[in-house]
């Protein structure tokens, strides 16, 4: 993007500049860069990105909250019962979780990590973590910071406009 020229210092801070303006062709490359990002981190991981968001979105729930039910991440990631069904019960054959009737009420089922599932999803956020503070090192801990800021508000407004 043409913003990218200027040093972090001048911008993003104030109004860009007419030659700072976005245009198309920047949005169409920020679309291939994000893809070509999106493909070459799936490739570092050992599941799909679909499985890891799932595992990442089941443990940041479990921090939160004594147990978990299918709604909550349907909820949290925006899908429909069905698509949760079917990730979670493929999650559970892989034995990365399981699933287990309340105790309390035979309705709910509620979704927890197995050792195994545990385990693999510290050894990504390990492997993850490392290339990210690699990242912050050459980007510089303040842009790194105002990335995530923006980037974060990016993808709420994202998906507020997609919904």
């Amino acid at each position: 993007m043409k913003a990218k020229d200027t040093e972090s210092s001048d911008w993003p801070e104030g109004e860009p500049s007419a030659e700072q303006k976005v245009t198309l062709e920047d949005y169409q490359q920020l679309i291939m860069q994000m893809r070509k990002a999106n493909v070459q981190f799936q490739q570092m991981c050992n599941i799909p990105s679909g499985e890891l968001t799932t595992l990442l979105t089941l443990r940041h729930l479990l921090l939160a909250k004594a147990f978990v039910i299918p709604s909550d991440i349907g909820d949290a990631m925006k899908l429909s019962r069905p698509a949760v069904s079917r990730m979670l019960h493929n999650l559970e054959r892989k034995g990365y979780l399981e699933m287990k009737s309340s105790e309390e009420d035979h309705r709910y089922v509620k979704v927890q990590f197995t050792q195994t599932g545990k385990e693999l999803i510290t050894e990504e956020l390990e492997k993850c973590c490392k290339l990210l503070e690699r990242v912050k090192e050459r980007m510089g801990e303040k842009d790194m910071y105002k990335f995530l800021y923006y980037y974060s508000q990016f993808c709420t407004i994202l998906v507020d406009e997609i919904f």
